[in-house]
């Protein structure tokens, strides 16, 4: 490739996808780790995970919701942390 030459834009269609890949690509994951969960139980299988989730308290969620939000602030912390010891400048979304 000519060290003049700039890269070719990808076609909206593309650019969805690649978008979108990231999102399917959990929810894939979501969907294998469902299936083999039900499949550890297989005398209950998908009724009883279905079951087993409706019945979480909104308490319960919310806690895991909270932890989660608290793991994630945490590595965003040692991000700054670590940028700031380097002095490198990055925006601040980015780290988000």
């Amino acid at each position: 490739m000519a060290p003049d030459a700039s890269p070719v834009p990808l076609p909206a269609g593309l650019r969805r996808w690649r978008r979108a890949l990231p999102v399917l690509f959990s929810l894939g994951i979501l969907a294998l780790a469902l299936h083999a969960l039900a499949r550890e139980f297989p005398p209950q299988g998908y009724a009883a995970v279905r079951t087993a989730i409706a019945q979480l308290d909104v308490s319960r969620i919310a806690l895991a919701l909270l932890c989660g939000l608290g793991s994630h602030t945490c590595l965003i912390g040692f991000d700054v942390i670590g940028l700031r010891r380097s002095g490198r400048q990055v925006p601040p979304l980015r780290l988000v």
